[in-house]
């Protein structure tokens, strides 16, 4: 933290020093809050969609001569598009949105706005570099931070039948790319909903966001074909019978 200045010297406020940067050529600000260890939540799920971007909002009324992005907790294409008609900005950053659906943008510009896996503010993708000082990796996404991310995923030579035994968000993943696959896939879950474990995660106030996840899952395995068996529990003469 910078020293505060002498009583005669009054600090600057953002605009004025963006106004000073601008004026030494900077043509570009990204206006974000906080980072992953403020004290103040800034990245998680119960900060109000694109809440912050009311941040951006200032320097675009205080006259920075610059163009200025909205950031942080953008997930929905609706209230990005929000943020622009009202001026708040001229652009929007899309940074761990991007991690969780990197065809957010194409997804927006054709409509295929439920297609778009939205981030849920976990943090993982900032623990995995900042904590455990790693690749970065993404909790919706499993492809994100592998090589394979940037190739389609391959079909399956030979389809087969495969049986996925419980309905959380794991065996949801899996059926999922096993059906984009080409295969034949059959989910079995005991209880009479889908969501296992997940569904602890947003029940506390303020999380609710994170139900997005598994609304998406069970929205696109079903339309990749998955068949769903609720309230059938995947006994071993069941599946001596499948």
């Amino acid at each position: 933290m910078s020293p505060a200045p002498p009583p005669d010297q009054p600090s600057a406020s953002n605009a004025e020093l963006l106004g000073r940067l601008a004026d030494a050529g900077i043509d570009l600000f990204n206006v974000a809050a906080g980072g992953h260890a403020t004290t103040v939540p800034n990245l998680t799920p119960n900060v109000a969609e694109s809440g912050l971007a009311v941040l951006a909002f200032g320097l675009k009324q205080a006259g920075v001569p610059a163009k200025i992005a909205a950031s942080t907790r953008i997930t929905d294409p609706f209230a990005a598009e929000e943020v622009l008609r009202k001026g708040w900005a001229d652009y929007i950053s899309i940074a761990r949105g991007a991690l969780a659906d990197a065809d957010w943008p194409r997804k927006a510009e054709a409509g295929d706005w439920e297609e778009i896996r939205k981030c849920v503010a976990c943090n993982e993708c900032l623990d995995e570099a900042t904590v455990r000082e790693r690749v970065v990796r993404c909790l919706v996404n499993p492809r994100a931070g592998r090589h394979s991310e940037l190739e389609a995923l391959a079909p399956a030579t030979v389809a087969k039948n495969i049986i996925v035994v419980g309905g959380g968000c794991i065996g949801l993943q899996a059926a999922l790319t096993a059906a984009q696959r080409g295969h034949d896939v059959h989910l079995y879950e005991k209880e009479h909903y889908l969501g296992g474990k997940w569904l602890v995660s947003f029940a506390p106030p303020g999380r609710e966001p994170l139900a997005s996840f598994l609304v998406w899952l069970v929205r696109e395995a079903k339309r990749a074909g998955v068949v769903m068996h609720l309230g059938v529990e995947a006994t071993p003469d069941l599946l001596k019978r499948e």
